[in-house]
């Protein structure tokens, strides 16, 4: 077994604070706004939220301290939750039945916009997809074995 060093456990610290940030943003993004005048871009903030948690979802296919990763991380598993009910939530209230975005966060009436279209898919890809990446790494993870050193 392969003797892990401090670099390893450093970058170990950071990827699992970036992911901790990363479900700080998406509740930000989605309670941190009002929708003043119709506009709802605090959404944005789930793609910042799909950025930070990347390095968690690559290093989950390849790190030897993937049990480290998964502990530090399982605090996350009721805002990914949460992510994923909010995802298909919103993604039916703005793609199938029209809604605003603001319509869909805080029950105002507002006009919908296109790029209210282009939200919905993202927050589909933060609350569906990234989950499902992170499943298929830790497969993956699993039938190749750890990492040779």
């Amino acid at each position: 077994m392969r003797k892990s060093s401090t670099f390893d456990e450093f970058l170990t610290g950071l990827i699992v604070a970036l992911a901790w940030l990363s479900g700080l943003s998406s509740y930000l993004a989605v309670f941190g706004g009002t929708c003043t005048m119709g506009d709802a871009s605090q959404l944005v903030g789930g793609a910042l939220s799909a950025l930070l948690l990347f390095p968690l979802v690559s290093a989950l296919a390849w790190s030897p301290n993937q049990r480290i990763l998964l502990v530090g991380s399982l605090p996350l598993a009721p805002i990914l939750l949460w992510q994923a009910y909010f995802a298909i939530t919103f993604a039916l209230d703005v793609l199938l039945l029209g809604q605003a975005a603001c319509e869909s966060l805080h029950n105002a009436s507002h006009t919908h916009s296109r790029i209210e279209n282009w939200l919905a898919v993202l927050w589909l890809f933060l609350g569906l997809g990234m989950p499902g990446l992170m499943a298929l790494a830790l497969w993956s993870h699993s039938r190749t074995g750890r990492p040779k050193a």
